[in-house]
């Protein structure tokens, strides 16, 4: 079964998946295939978010696509979902969640991990840019965030150990930066 949307709501899948909604807004493509027995589906497929940002605001105009690869499998009769891996690349490095939501269809428990290697800072400025009015458009960040988190049940028990490395930020035509040295 191959199954694809255009333009879903980000805000719809996070509710329908994680059981709750995060105030997260955004534009969802994708495109899954499905494939083996009724009760035990092997899910593989490719998505695309577009337009991410806060319940409150408006999209940030040049805001990054972020793409996605998922691979995992439904399991249909105990209504989990047990993911592989997706893997969203952020050039020169990627973000790669497994683990397992269980109760997907009546009120989901994630349990998830993230391995964050060599991502961008740049990237992770502009996309928060999106969720807070206190970063002025000319703000770029340089340097590279690497690390593993985890949850389990829920967002308020995200935890995990971060390193950032040669990070840098700055305001365009100011003279106003701040250098930080390499941290966990």
């Amino acid at each position: 079964l191959d199954v694809s949307a255009q333009g879903a709501l980000l805000e719809d899948w996070l509710r329908l998946i994680l059981g709750t909604d995060y105030g997260m807004h955004g534009v969802l493509d994708f495109q899954v295939r499905l494939a083996g027995t009724t009760s035990l589906l092997r899910v593989s497929g490719n998505t695309t978010l577009t337009e991410l940002h806060r319940w409150d605001k408006v999209s940030v105009a040049g805001a990054p696509a972020l793409r996605g690869k998922i691979e995992g499998f439904l399991d249909v009769a105990a209504g989990s979902l047990e993911l592989t891996s997706f893997e969203a690349p952020l050039p020169p490095g990627s973000v790669v969640v497994e683990g397992r939501i269980a109760r997907l269809f009546q009120d989901p428990r994630p349990e998830l991990r993230a391995q964050v290697s060599s991502v961008p800072l740049a990237t992770l400025v502009e996309v928060a840019k999106s969720f807070t009015d206190r970063l002025p458009t000319g703000f770029e960040g340089e340097g590279t965030l690497a690390g593993e988190l985890e949850m389990a049940g829920g967002l308020a028990s995200l935890t995990g150990n971060l390193r950032v490395t040669d990070a840098a930020f700055e305001e365009q035509e100011t003279r106003a930066a701040l250098r930080l040295s390499d941290f966990s």
